[in-house]
């Protein structure tokens, strides 16, 4: 769990007959980040119980990847592989084998490796527990796609 930007603030409300504004309290806010394996039994658990506040939070649940690097690695792999894979295949038609990479080079990923599956909080204000099953069997983080583009020269005899 990580909590930043914490502030606190007086709520203050308006009385039209003294013409002041009267303290009533005080109104905190902080953003949280906190991170867990996936679990649709854990995220239901986790709705119910925000269900059952007086003053919930407003929240966004948000799919990402762990081990970012390890998967980054993987997908310039993979188009390395796929880059000399098309350059055998073009070699091969003209009857010569490719011998060695002469250049190769990519554009760092910049893109977050994040799901368009999210959720927001506001969805739930009026549920009950047989809407927050559905709520979570309707999130799908499995559509995370990403593409590398590599650009390689080979040399071929």
């Amino acid at each position: 769990l990580k909590i930043n930007n914490l502030t606190v603030r007086e709520e203050r409300k308006y009385n039209n007959q003294t013409g002041n504004n009267k303290l009533v309290g005080y109104l905190f806010e902080a953003n949280a980040l906190l991170k867990f394996p996936y679990d649709k039994d854990l995220i239901t658990l986790f709705l119910n119980s925000i269900l059952k506040l007086t003053n919930p939070p407003h929240f966004t649940l948000n799919f990402g990847l762990k081990n970012e690097e390890q998967h980054k690695n993987e997908l310039l792999q993979k188009a390395y592989q796929d880059a000399l894979n098309k350059a055998e295949v073009i070699a091969k038609s003209a009857n010569k084998q490719v011998k060695e990479p002469l250049k190769v080079s990519f554009e760092p990923l910049n893109q977050p490796f994040s799901s368009l599956s999210s959720f927001d909080s506001r969805n739930i204000l009026y549920s009950n527990e047989t809407n927050i099953n559905n709520f979570v069997n309707y999130l799908n983080p499995m559509d995370i796609e990403l593409e590398e583009t590599l650009y390689a020269l080979f040399l071929a005899e």
